[in-house]
């Protein structure tokens, strides 16, 4: 007889267990798709401070001649030395000036013959970086001489474009946002 019980209770197990399986099928199978719900709230991002441009409200030097223009900070001067030779001063202190030399190209030149040029001249260390001067090709270098210089060279059309300062200046970020100004107009 408990052997009788023991098939019984068995069978019965097994039948439970398959109704309970057959069950979650069919809810499965039955249901409609629900959006998961979340308990998470969304909102949306606080608004942003404009970014300041920090040129805004500086002054543009336009040259005709040489088809270039830049914008500086107000106060600074802006002085024509001779032909194709610019300086740019906040407090007329040389090592504070920005100088903006242009010279002719008559040989046709490229930036890397005019670079490698300097370097053999020992003018300029032997690393440059390839960057951009009022959308065309530039070299950034360093000048030796008496004082170390940050420079920047680019050629448009006939001529030879070469703006620096003093690696001494702590003028050198407003030097780097004056570069980010620069246009070539022709």
């Amino acid at each position: 007889m408990n052997k009788k019980i023991a098939t019984e209770f068995a069978f019965g197990i097994i039948i439970i267990i398959a109704i309970i399986v057959g069950g979650a099928v069919w809810l499965s199978g039955n249901q409609k798709a629900e959006a998961p719900t979340s308990n998470v709230k969304t909102t949306q991002p606080a608004p942003q401070p404009a970014a300041t441009d920090e040129t805004a409200d500086w002054q543009t030097y336009r040259n005709e001649k040489y088809g270039f223009e830049f914008q500086y900070p107000r106060g600074w001067n802006v002085k024509e030395i001779q032909d194709g030779v610019i300086a740019l001063s906040k407090d007329n202190l040389p090592k504070n000036t920005i100088n903006i030399n242009i010279t002719n190209n008559t040989e046709g030149k490229s930036l890397g013959e005019i670079t490698q040029e300097r370097i053999a001249n020992l003018q300029i260390q032997k690393n440059s970086t390839d960057v951009f001067l009022g959308g065309l090709p530039a070299k950034r270098v360093k000048d030796n001489g008496i004082v170390t210089y940050n420079g920047v060279y680019s050629i448009n059309k006939e001529h030879i474009y070469y703006l620096y300062i003093s690696e001494e200046s702590q003028l050198n970020a407003t030097f780097n946002q004056i570069l980010s100004t620069f246009k070539f107009t022709e």
